[in-house]
């Protein structure tokens, strides 16, 4: 078993190099911020230490992760963002764990570190393992991570038009607009909801959507089956990217081909009995 814990706000300020005394000078005019952040990191300390003590689990934290883990139980301990990121490296089941449920939704996690005896319960083996697909993607066949949310095909910069050519289905559509989302079900519930419905984490598909569209061209809104393929060129005159979960991105100029797919090989997610 495996414990891999984000940084606390304050843990990431200093890692930057921020000292206290300038955090204290930067929330000079709104100190209850500070005590927040505070308060928040040593919530999570102390969780942290908590329950390594009741699971006897090593820990690691998340930015020591690079490759892959070869555990059978990993507890992602912080948030969505957190529970992502593990999800790109876990090769047995993810358990995830909110850190922080004061100021976090945490919504892919499914238990909460208010509960530290029901955590511990589960990592003992009380629970059942779902399958959540993911996608897959290369940019010019050289492949990218897994997906466990979404991909974002477009500018870096929101306030630039994306502009594509996407081939699904056998027909191609010119589109421009603010960029275009491939979601899962696990991600339907979060930016995707925002154009499309949300639908199960463990449905095998995937929704496609064109934000703010200028220019749709018949597609703003589709979905990716098992088996099939969507083929987007990118058109863009920017700084084109193609983002995984928002933790990976690489370059998408002009001319590049981006492949996206539903992969072969889901997820396996602790969930509660």
């Amino acid at each position: 078993m495996l414990i891999v814990a984000r940084q606390s706000k304050y843990e990431w300020e200093l890692a930057k190099g921020t000292t206290h005394q300038e955090l204290c000078q930067r929330f000079s005019s709104a100190p209850e911020k500070l005590e927040a952040i505070l308060q928040s990191h040593e919530s999570q300390v102390r969780v942290r230490e908590e329950l390594a003590s009741l699971t006897s689990a090593e820990m690691r934290m998340l930015g020591e992760i690079h490759e892959p883990l070869a555990h059978d139980l990993v507890i992602s301990l912080g948030g969505d963002n957190s529970f992502t990121y593990v999800s790109h490296y876990v090769t047995g089941v993810l358990m995830g764990v909110n850190a922080d449920p004061g100021r976090s939704a945490g919504a892919l996690c499914s238990w909460s570190s208010a509960d530290l005896g029901a955590v511990v319960r589960a990592a003992q083996g009380e629970y059942r393992v779902e399958a959540w697909p993911r996608l897959i993607a290369d940019v010019n066949g050289v492949a990218m991570l897994p997906a466990t949310s979404e991909y974002f095909l477009g500018e870096r910069e929101r306030l630039q038009m994306s502009r594509h050519l996407l081939r699904y289905r056998g027909t191609e559509y010119d589109q421009k607009g603010s960029g275009l989302l491939i979601a899962t079900g696990a991600g339907s519930t979060g930016w995707y909801r925002s154009y499309g419905s949300a639908f199960p984490r463990t449905e095998s598909r995937a929704g496609i959507a064109l934000t703010e569209p200028f220019i749709a061209a018949g597609l703003s809104l589709g979905e990716l089956l098992p088996g099939e393929a969507i083929e987007v060129v990118s058109l863009n005159d920017s700084e084109g990217i193609v983002s995984c979960d928002s933790w990976q991105s690489v370059p998408f100029p002009s001319g590049a081909v981006a492949t996206v797919r539903i992969a072969e090989t889901a997820l396996r997610v602790a969930v509660p009995r």
